[in-house]
């Protein structure tokens, strides 16, 4: 009996053991599967945002090429050529008369001055009086 009691106590000792790499191998792939999981869960996220903004900057050139087709289908316009010939190179039909006036600067320098555009120099009283009796 004794023998016997000695063969399962070994017989136990093995399977404990054997227990035990299996439970801590079970707790290695445990852990390889979940950190696998998170990483993929980030990219996945991570890809998700990335396809945001994308879909973001998509949306502002289509916009971006909606306002370019209002401008086009605006000068393809017969009117809007006619307005450029007449504005941008002084062109008229027959029988009108061009008028071109100069820059603004040019006015400017053309147009008299008034009163209020002038500014006066702040004089102290002792320059005023020594203008009076030596001038």
């Amino acid at each position: 009996m004794n023998k016997i009691v000695s063969k399962r106590n070994v017989f136990s000792q093995k399977e404990s053991k054997f227990s035990k790499i299996v439970f801590y191998t079970g707790i290695v792939f445990l852990l390889l599967f979940l950190s696998s999981f998170f990483k993929t869960l980030f990219q996945y996220f991570s890809a998700i945002n990335i396809v945001s903004k994308y879909e973001q900057k998509v949306q502002v050139e289509l916009d971006k090429q909606s306002e370019i087709k209002e401008k086009l289908k605006e000068t393809d316009d017969f009117y809007f050529a006619e307005k450029m010939l007449r504005d941008k190179l002084g062109m008229a039909r027959q029988g009108e008369i061009v008028v071109v006036l100069p820059s603004e600067d040019e006015l400017r320098k053309i147009v008299p001055r008034l009163y209020d555009d002038v500014k006066e120099e702040k004089v102290s009283n002792w320059e005023m009086w020594l203008k009076i009796f030596y001038n």
